[in-house]
């Protein structure tokens, strides 16, 4: 998606890119959160552009059965939230607007009037609030964390709805506005078990695009635009997910129309140039929000749950040689403190730890962990070797594994990679069956509210970025603390000790944070950029807002601040 230099480039083509237009150009003004106003949209003539991407098997699109942010993504084609967002911040989408009451202790939406679910049925603000009644009732690991807050919603008039909250709620709009799907009261009132719920109704949603078809074995989607939309026309016709294990392959040879690395790949030498060379194809590049982490399971108890071993595997990693490695430097090595540096929440003035060996050993040393029989594996007090099994997913790269394995071979540690199937590597991750775990994921330049989710010791997240017997009383407050301070300098600076605690703690090390690449057939579409701030970040951030708008900018839908 557009880098934000092209933002401002494709602003200045909106009026003639055809889809759904803006009706005055005050509406492109930014958004600033609080209360919004809504604009209607009108559809003109389009040429309305078949877009193919690379599949993958993310689970059926529907709010209990996706997994991970690609499904989310997904799902979010077919059902809407009260709030979207674009390449410039939080957009209303079928809330028109929001306020909050009571000191942050409520929100109140106005809800849209002119929305229909797919199957014709009106869509009503008695639909809202049996989401978030059904929720609470058949909660999933998606939105377990941030709906702990909400104490009930009720209907204020035909068009709006409250949120009632247990206390204040900082990240609202972020965590929950933009993110629950809602859903249609009379689909999924009789359903007992939504997580078993694949009825061809399942899918019915107010969104952009109905699914028309779904090969979970082949990873393989298609989408077909919802012209009944309640913003007009979608400007793109058609999504087809197709298999393309090899994306930049499958582009070069027109299998897909736009595709990137992977947020775990580095571009093949001149693959990248000769993409630039070709005038069919355009590239935009940004920093993602998404890293490969090194998770501990502090529940297991010993050295797993001494800080002073956490801290000497941080000296022991020789990250810089991994970006280099691994990624041919297309990277930046992880930050202890847990947020991404493209972040506003990112605080530089966390502990760091540069690559030491004699540094990290002197730690083992300290803690009594020593090689006492000399084979090249230090020993507990009590005799237990320093060794670990490694769970990774067979879709990781092992080449990070054998690498992090000599790293920690040289201080005196040894770990074995152990490789397991996706869903199974995420189940052991969610439930905390591993020592050491390898795991992707993004989100880390979003609301600084995941801290709380992920290291919590109060936690009830299900998720399997969720880690396992971390518990640090003051880092547990002061979550708290941020969770219901509104004002951001106060909450920033909650968030900036927390950063340090984590860099000190290192219940995770975060590997690195790739460069992503994102190339594409201009013909087709031209409005891509990076999504930044939301946990969808990265490419696949903007892709709804794009393929119904045609544009980076949802100027039709932007409301004034």
């Amino acid at each position: 998606m557009a880098s934000r230099g092209l933002t401002r480039r494709a602003l200045l083509r909106a009026a003639g890119a055809g889809g759904i237009v803006a009706a005055a150009p005050w509406l492109l003004n930014a958004c600033s959160g609080g209360a919004q106003q809504a604009v209607t949209a009108t559809a003109t003539a389009a040429p309305r552009p078949t877009v193919r991407l690379a599949g993958g098997d993310y689970g059926r699109p529907t709010p209990f059965m996706f997994s991970r942010g690609p499904g989310h993504v997904n799902t979010s084609y077919v059902f809407d939230t009260l709030a979207w967002h674009d390449s410039r911040g939080v957009i209303p989408w079928l809330a028109t607007s929001w306020a909050p009451e009571q000191g942050g202790r409520a929100w109140t939406f106005s809800l849209r009037p002119d929305v229909k679910w797919q199957d014709g049925q009106p869509f009503t603000a008695d639909d809202v609030v049996f989401t978030f009644e059904y929720l609470a009732a058949h909660p999933t690991p998606w939105w377990a964390s941030s709906l702990q807050v909400v104490a009930g919603a009720e209907k204020v008039t035909e068009t709006s709805i409250r949120l009632r909250l247990k206390e204040p709620y900082a990240p609202l709009i972020p965590s929950i506005a933009t993110s629950v799907f809602i859903l249609p009261r009379h689909v999924w009132e009789p359903v007992s078990d939504p997580t078993k719920f694949d009825a061809p109704s399942a899918t019915v949603g107010t969104g952009p695009y109905r699914l028309q078809q779904y090969n979970e074995a082949q990873g393989s989607y298609l989408f077909e635009a919802n012209d009944s939309f309640f913003l007009g026309r979608p400007y793109v016709r058609r999504i087809e997910q197709v298999p393309a294990p090899n994306e930049l392959l499958a582009l070069q040879q027109g299998g897909i129309d736009a595709g990137g690395l992977g947020f775990n790949q580095a571009a093949p030498p001149g693959v990248l140039d000769s993409f630039k060379r070709d005038n069919r194809f355009k590239t935009i590049s940004s920093p993602l929000e998404w890293t490969f982490a090194l998770f501990f399971n502090m529940a297991k108890g010993g050295p797993l749950a001494d800080v002073r071993f956490r801290q000497a595997v941080g000296y022991a990693l020789n990250l810089d040689d991994l970006v280099a490695r691994f990624l041919q430097g297309q990277g930046v090595v992880g930050n202890p403190g847990q947020v991404a540096p493209t972040s506003p929440w990112h605080n530089p003035r966390v502990p760091q730890y540069p690559f030491d060996t004699a540094k990290a050993q002197r730690l083992l040393d300290d803690a009594g962990y020593l090689d006492r029989d000399h084979d090249g594996v230090r020993e507990t007090a009590t005799g237990t070797p320093l060794r670990f099994p490694l769970i990774l997913a067979n879709s990781d790269p092992i080449r990070v594994a054998e690498l992090l394995q000599s790293y920690l071979k040289a201080a005196g540690i040894q770990v074995t990679p152990q490789v397991m199937d996706g869903q199974a590597r995420d189940s052991a991750a969610a439930q905390g069956r591993y020592d050491l775990a390898l795991v992707g994921f993004g989100g880390l330049g979003g609301d600084p509210d995941g801290l709380r989710a992920k290291f919590d010791s109060h936690s009830k997240s299900k998720s399997f970025t969720r880690v396992h017997g971390y518990a640090n009383p003051t880092f547990d407050s002061l979550a708290a603390q941020q969770l219901s301070t509104i004002d951001e300098a106060a909450r920033k600076a909650i968030v900036d000790r927390m950063q340090v605690i984590l860099a000190q703690d290192l219940p995770t090390i975060d590997l690195y944070y790739p460069t992503g690449y994102w190339i594409y057939r201009a013909a087709v579409l031209d409005a891509w950029y990076f999504a930044h701030g939301w946990y969808g970040s990265g490419t696949n951030g903007c892709f709804k807002q794009v393929f119904v708008t045609g544009q980076p900018v949802g100027t039709q839908i932007r409301g004034a601040s």
